[in-house]
This record gives C-alpha cells, structure tokens and sequence, in this order.
C-alpha cells in the first residue's frame, strides 16, 4: 500500500514538472513570436514612411 501510494506520488511529481516544462515552453515560444511580430510591424512602418518621406 504504501508502495503504491510512493508510485503514484512520484509518478504525480514528475507529470508536473513536465507540465511545467511545457507551460514554460509555449510561454517563451509566445513572447517569441510577440517580440518579432512587433520587430516585423515596425520595421514594414519604418519603410513605408522612408518612402512617403522620399516621395514627398
């Protein structure tokens, strides 16, 4: 019983601690992708007003 009971238990630790691995992934892959999509719309405004600025 008290065998079992140890399983388990351990067996609960080590599912959190890769849920937690995984939660720790997807949140940096989502800043990730947060940081370049900005990087990518202020670099397309960037250019788009150096050709306004040109054109003007």
């Amino acid at each position: 019983m008290l065998q079992k009971r140890l399983k388990i238990n351990g067996s609960t630790i080590l599912h959190l601690s890769f849920d937690h691995y995984l939660n720790f992934m997807y949140f940096t892959a989502f800043f990730l992708s947060l940081g370049y999509i900005v990087f990518l719309t202020s670099l397309l405004s960037f250019f788009l007003f150096s050709n306004n600025y040109n054109a003007l």
